[in-house]
């Protein structure tokens, strides 16, 4: 029996292919094993975002599920699940390589480059390269507005001596602001795929003790972070500001 990989993503079988990535990505932070998960679960996202991703494999697996499936679509779902299973072991067992790992499954996003073009009458749209998400969302949203404009019009109906020529231009400023807000979505969607980036490490300069009768500067043994702190006479627990390690400070003169 095949397992439901909607559900081991968490999304419904109507979901479009960019929240079906959203939720592996997810996924795959909280079930890898270096971030509190399991092999096993990590082996089953994977599996799920190999069948789901493409549309073939999903396309077969999706007729496999229905009650009335013939035998061959059902053998043809369980052979994609099999090489599926074998390829879904294959992910970064350290955790520190993760996201290396999550930023190919979503490079269509962050290698979209953009750039702008004259449109006429005064407005510009928006073009993308090197993404093939990023076509889809500026052509979409265009489409989509003005097709939306055009139905609007004809169900309120066309003002009487309205010429050709305004029409199109009605159109052609619904089509580039479609066009934009696609744009914007896309950028609003790459930045939630990309896992977080973190600081350059940038080395403090050597510590200067000086001479400090009533202080004292120690480093961080986590981060190169100096923190300057009274002296003591007994154990003092810290907390770092920048890296949260928590530690004991020694006694004054140890």
């Amino acid at each position: 029996m095949l397992p439901d990989y909607y559900a081991i993503l968490g999304v419904p079988p109507s979901a479009d292919r960019e929240t079906i990535r959203r939720a592996f990505l997810a996924q795959a932070v909280s079930s890898h094993p270096d971030c509190g998960g399991s092999h096993e679960r990590m082996v089953l996202v994977n599996e799920a975002w190999t069948i789901l991703s493409e549309p073939a494999t999903r396309a077969r697996y999706d007729q496999a599920r229905q009650q009335r499936a013939s035998t061959l679509a059902r053998q043809a779902a369980a052979s994609d699940a099999a090489v599926a299973r074998k390829q879904a072991a294959s992910y970064p067992k350290r955790g520190s390589e993760l996201e290396s790992w999550l930023k190919v499954v979503a490079a269509d996003f962050s290698r979209a480059s953009f750039g702008r073009l004259e449109a006429g009458m005064g407005t510009t749209w928006p073009t993308a390269t090197n993404s093939l998400s990023a076509q889809v969302f500026l052509w979409g949203g265009g489409i989509l507005a003005a097709l939306l404009l055009l139905l609007v019009a004809l169900w309120e109906g066309i003002p009487p001596g309205m010429d050709i020529t305004r029409i199109l231009a009605a159109l052609t400023f619904a089509a580039c602001g479609g066009s934009w807000l696609g744009y914007l979505l896309h950028r609003l969607i790459g930045h939630c795929v990309q896992p977080p980036q973190r600081r350059p490490y940038r080395p403090l300069p050597p510590l200067d003790f000086g001479t400090m009768e009533d202080s004292v500067v120690i480093r961080c043994p986590r981060c190169p972070q100096g923190l300057k702190l009274p002296k003591v006479v007994q154990p003092l627990a810290v907390t770092c500001p920048n890296c949260r390690c928590a530690f004991d400070l020694p006694p004054s003169g140890v």
